[in-house]
C-alpha cells in the first residue's frame, strides 16, 4: 500500500523522511524567529506553519520513529547467520583411532538456514507496511498541529479585532463624557449622569482587560505549539484568508481523504501482510551445509548436505495463529470503515457550520452592522442635542460594538471550519516522497 495522499503543501516530508539525520536536524536559531516576531504585527500564517512543522517535538519524535521503521524494512528479511559446526567421530572408546579407521574423522562444517521461497520477502513486506502505517500517523499528527495552529491563529484575529474595537469605543466613551461633565458644569445634568459615565468606562476598561487576557492565554498556546519562547511576543493579526470551500462533493471525498482512514488503511495493510506471513509458515524451510573432515594420515573428506523440515507438529500450532491474524485483519477492515464512516459525519458537520455561518455573516453584513451603525449615530445625535439621555446612546453603542465583534468572532470561526474541513480533504502529488520505495 502507497501513502498517496499526504496533504499537498500541508507537511514537506522530504525534510523529515530522508534520513534520521534529517528527522532531527536543529530547528531555526531561536534568535532568527525573535527577529520575525518583533514587529507589531505578526508574521503569516504561513509563516506559523512553517514553525509549527519545523519545531513540534511531536513531528520530530514520529519523523524519527517513521526513520526507524525504514531501517528495519531489508533487515527483516535478512538471512539467519550461518552456523558453524565442529565434530569427532571415532571408532571405539578406548582410543583414537584417527588415522587407522577410515570411518574416524574430525569434522568441521558450516550450515546455513534457508526459509521457504518467499519468506523473507513477506517478512520485508510487513516491516514495509509498518513504515507505511507511521508514515500515515505522522501525516496524521502533522495536520492536527498545523489546525491547532490556525485556530489559534483565527482567535487571536477575533481577539485583537475586539481590542481594537474597544479602543475606539473608549475614544467614543470618552467625547459623551467630556461632554456629559461640560453639561454638568453649566447644571443641566446631575451628578448621576457624571458618575454613569464613570461607571461606563471602568467596566469598558475591565472588557478590555479580559480580552487582553484571554489574548496572552493564545499567544502562550501558540508558543507552546511552536516551543518558542516564553517571551516571545506575538504581534497584531489583522486579516483572515476568507477563500470559499473547494467544489464537488466534500463529504464523500473525506472518506478518501481522512488521515485518520489512511492511518486504518495503512493498518489493514500490515494486517493482511502479517496474515501471509503465517499462512507462509506453514511451509518447511529448508537448510544446506558444507564441511571438511580430517583423517589423520588417510586422504581428507568432504561433505555436503541438504535439509528439510519435517513440520509434523506446525499445522497444529500454526493454524491458530493463522486464525489469530485473519481475525486482527478483520478488525481492522471494521476499523478503517468506522473511521471511514467517522470522516464523512465529520465533513457533513463542518460543512452544515459553515452554511450557517456563511447565512449569519451575510445577515450580519446586510443587516445588523449598518442597522446598529444607523442606531447609535441617531442616539448620538440625539444626545448631543439634548433630546435623549446618556443611557440610550450608551446602549446603542453597545449593540453597535456587539454586532462587531460577534462579526469579528464569526469570521474566525469560518476559518477555523474551512481549515478543519480541509484538513480531511488535502491531497498530496502522485510522486509524493514520503511514500516508501
Amino acid at each position: 500500500m502507497r501513502l498517496h495522499r499526504i496533504a499537498s503543501g500541508v507537511l514537506p516530508l522530504s525534510w523529515l523522511l530522508s534520513s534520521p539525520a534529517a528527522a532531527l536536524a536543529p530547528a531555526q536559531p531561536a534568535d532568527e524567529i525573535a527577529v520575525a516576531f518583533g514587529a507589531a504585527q505578526a508574521p503569516s500564517l504561513e509563516r506559523f506553519v512553517e514553525l509549527a512543522r519545523q519545531r513540534t517535538p511531536r513531528l520530530r519524535e514520529l519523523a524519527a520513529l517513521v526513520a526507524a521503521a525504514r531501517e528495519r524494512v531489508e533487515p527483516a528479511g535478512a538471512l539467519g547467520d550461518p552456523m558453524i559446526e565442529a565434530r569427532l567421530e571415532n571408532m571405539g572408546l578406548d582410543r583414537v583411532t584417527i588415522g587407522e579407521e577410515e570411518m574416524s574423522r574430525f569434522e568441521v562444517a558450516v550450515r546455513q538456514a534457508l526459509p521457504y521461497p518467499g519468506k523473507r520477502e513477506a517478512r520485508r513486506e510487513v516491516a514495509r507496511a509498518e513504515a507505511e502505517r507511521m508514515l500515515a500517523e505522522l501525516v496524521a499528527a502533522e495536520r492536527e498541529v498545523v489546525l491547532e495552529v490556525q485556530e489559534t491563529y483565527a482567535r487571536l484575529y477575533a481577539a485583537d479585532r475586539e481590542i481594537a474595537l474597544l479602543d475606539a469605543v473608549h475614544e467614543l466613551l470618552d467625547l459623551l463624557a467630556a461632554t456629559v461633565t461640560s453639561r454638568y458644569s453649566t447644571g443641566e445634568v446631575d451628578q448621576e449622569a457624571v458618575l454613569k459615565v464613570q461607571l461606563q468606562i471602568s467596566r469598558h476598561d475591565q472588557i478590555r482587560e479580559g480580552v487582553i487576557q484571554e489574548r496572552e492565554q493564545l499567544a502562550a498556546e501558540l508558543r507552546r505549539a511552536l516551543d518558542l519562547p516564553a517571551s516571545l511576543p506575538v504581534g497584531r493579526v489583522d486579516a483572515l484568508d476568507s477563500a470559499p470551500l473547494p467544489a464537488g462533493d466534500l463529504a464523500a471525498r473525506a472518506i478518501d481523504e481522512s488521515p485518520q482512514v489512511a492511518v486504518r488503511g495503512a493498518a489493514v495493510a500490515a494486517a493482511e501482510r502479517r496474515l501471509a506471513v503465517e499462512r507462509l509458515e506453514l511451509r518447511p524451510n529448508f537448510s544446506v551445509a558444507a564441511g571438511l573432515a580430517y583423517r589423520g594420515v588417510l586422504d581428507p573428506g568432504i561433505g555436503l548436505g541438504l535439509g528439510i523440515e519435517l513440520p509434523f507438529w506446525r499445522k497444529h500450532r500454526q493454524e491458530p495463529l493463522i486464525r489469530a491474524a485473519e481475525h486482527e485483519v478483520a478488525a481492522a477492515r471494521e476499523a478503517r470503515r468506522q473511521g471511514e464512516l467517522a470522516a464523512r459525519g465529520e465533513a457533513e458537520s463542518l460543512l452544515a457550520a459553515w452554511a450557517r455561518l456563511e447565512r449569519r455573516i451575510r445577515l450580519s453584513d446586510e443587516a445588523i452592522l449598518p442597522q446598529s451603525a444607523a442606531a447609535f449615530d441617531a442616539a448620538r445625535f440625539a444626545y448631543l442635542t439634548a433630546r435623549a439621555d446618556f443611557s440610550t446612546a450608551v446602549e446603542d453603542l453597545g449593540l453597535w460594538l456587539e454586532a462587531r465583534v460577534d462579526r469579528a468572532r464569526l469570521e474566525a470561526e469560518r476559518f477555523s471550519t474551512r481549515a478543519a474541513l480541509l484538513a480531511l480533504l488535502r491531497l498530496d502529488s502522485p510522486n509524493s516522497e514520503g511514500s516508501l520505495p
